[in-house]
């Protein structure tokens, strides 16, 4: 997807790719997949929605000018990342295999959003 003039698409795509993931993670079937792993995979899933939903709040929240300048430095990590999750969320039974690649994304965020703060 070509870069628009402002970055709104990339900071939407991130947007959008992180609530579908926390509308899958919601999912009862999906929940208790995470609950059968054990007890640490159920807290680390728990932690991980937690921190998707912190992501998007302030990823709505940053300053966009910003934001669009960490989002460009960050550029490549983050959308292999988001091709990462799409593949992951795909087969999210799989919780240890879709942790690390949400995990992966937030990372990216988390060091954009603290560029911005």
């Amino acid at each position: 997807m070509p870069q628009d003039g402002d970055g709104t698409d990339l900071r939407d795509l991130t947007i959008e790719e992180l609530q579908a993931t926390r509308n899958q993670m919601l999912r009862l079937a999906n929940k208790e997949a995470a609950k059968a792993a054990g007890e640490q995979t159920y807290k680390d899933y728990n932690s991980t929605l937690n921190a998707i939903q912190d992501a998007v709040r302030d990823l709505r929240n940053a300053e966009l000018l910003a934001l669009l300048q960490q989002l460009r430095a960050h550029e490549s990590d983050l959308r292999e990342g988001i091709k990462d999750l799409e593949r992951s969320r795909e087969n999210i039974e799989r919780v240890e295999q879709f942790l690390v690649a949400a995990g992966k994304v937030l990372e990216v965020v988390g060091k954009v959003l603290k560029a911005v703060a």
